[in-house]
């Protein structure tokens, strides 16, 4: 696939990964498992983004969570 055409996430991309994030941390289903809730978003973000290799969803994932928890 090329690189360009599913390598950079847009800022609506981003946006919306934040608000999946905030949406599943609201959420106190996952308070025991939270490899569990790692895999759901990430597999969410998977469906949602298709053009996009797993590793590319899992490094943004884990960015904005980083940046995420810095903020809070």
């Amino acid at each position: 696939m090329d690189p360009k055409f599913n390598g950079e996430w847009s800022a609506f991309e981003i946006s919306m990964v934040k608000s999946l994030i905030a949406s599943h941390n609201a959420n106190n289903d996952y308070a025991n498992d939270t490899n569990q809730k790692h895999n759901n978003i990430v597999n969410q973000l998977q469906a949602w983004f298709p053009l996009k290799e797993k590793r590319q969803v899992i490094k943004l994932y884990v960015e904005l969570v980083v940046e995420m928890t810095m903020q809070a």
